[in-house]
């Protein structure tokens, strides 16, 4: 799990810096430049979890990527649910809201990772 930690963590500083770099320097639209640091990070999370994490080395490419997917619009909805949650249920702001949905997300990725999406 601690291979998982540090995978997300990478994942966060590759977001931002991409982000930064679009939004900042490049001068892209927030939405564009969102959009792409996300495309990036989902990439690069998906591969360095299959490599290094849990090694998936055997098994198609093709059905890890596909289970992948279904595993980044679970905890998408997750994320909307939770986010809900917490600003219209729990009165919190917003931040509030992503802390409690990347703790809830947290979990679902790491054991949909192990036992679904790079399981042989």
């Amino acid at each position: 799990m601690l291979v998982f930690l540090a995978v997300g963590g990478a994942t966060a500083v590759l977001y931002g810096a991409v982000f930064t770099v679009l939004w900042e320097l490049a001068r892209l639209g927030r939405t564009a430049a969102v959009s792409i640091a996300y495309a990036a990070a989902v990439v690069f999370h998906f591969y360095t979890n299959r490599r290094f994490t849990f090694r998936a080395h055997a098994g198609g490419l093709s059905t890890h990527a596909v289970r992948y997917l279904v595993l980044v619009a679970v905890n998408y909805g997750i994320t909307l649910a939770v986010m809900e949650l917490a600003v219209s249920g729990l009165s919190l702001s917003p931040y509030g809201g992503v802390v409690l949905a990347t703790g809830a997300t947290f979990l679902t990725g790491y054991f949909l990772s192990r036992f679904w999406v790079f399981h042989p």
